[in-house]
């Protein structure tokens, strides 16, 4: 599933189920979160039987991790395309980075909250999506090691500056997802964060 089926309205294709049921599972998402989500709901909207679901994804998990797995290969993807690897200025290339994540977050909230939920802490159930977290976390650490190598990073151990990078991206995200009012303290633009966030972390890298 790509940026696309995230975003398709009319998913349902005959002999297509499978797909469409991804298509419904992720507007649920979507629209009522965690709680609201249910396969017999889905298969509601897909207007199916309950065991049609269930020979595709034998429980909610299972579509929740395809649905995170997906999620994943998208934020990868806005990455990739955003120019960040290319960019010759680490602090701006971080900066992209930056952006790319909180507006990913502000689109997909529910979808974020499940990629980085329950099923990646089991990741010997879910393999795949704790490989694809990684592949996330491993474009991180390139541009952390692109700034150690031109001498605007300080030297240490790539992954931990990562960590504290990303512990920041989300944190911010998570505040705003959660929609938490901090007195005295102005909702700014995502550009003006990314903006801030990318100069406070270089100074700390």
């Amino acid at each position: 599933m790509t940026e696309q089926r995230l975003s398709r309205k009319k998913p349902y294709h005959h002999g297509d189920l499978r797909n469409a049921l991804l298509q419904l599972g992720s507007e649920l998402l979507a629209t009522e979160g965690l709680s609201g989500f249910g396969l017999r709901e889905i298969a509601r909207r897909a207007g199916v039987s309950n065991a049609a679901i269930y020979r595709h994804f034998p429980d909610r998990d299972a579509l929740l991790a395809e649905l995170a797995m997906e999620g994943f290969r998208t934020l990868i993807s806005w990455h990739q395309t955003s120019g960040e690897q290319q960019e010759p200025d680490p602090i701006r290339a971080l900066e992209i980075a930056v952006l790319v994540y909180l507006k990913f977050a502000a689109k997909h909230p529910n979808l974020l909250r499940v990629m980085f939920g329950d099923l990646l802490s089991r990741h010997q159930a879910f393999p795949e999506v704790a490989r694809l977290s990684i592949e996330a976390f491993v474009q991180l650490e390139q541009l952390i090691h692109k700034g150690q190598q031109a001498g605007v990073f300080g030297e240490g151990h790539v992954g931990e500056k990562a960590l504290m990078c990303w512990g920041m991206m989300h944190g911010i995200a998570q505040i705003r997802m959660e929609q938490i009012v901090l007195p005295g303290i102005p909702e700014s633009p995502l550009e003006t964060l990314a903006h801030m966030m990318a100069q406070q972390l270089a100074q700390g890298l």
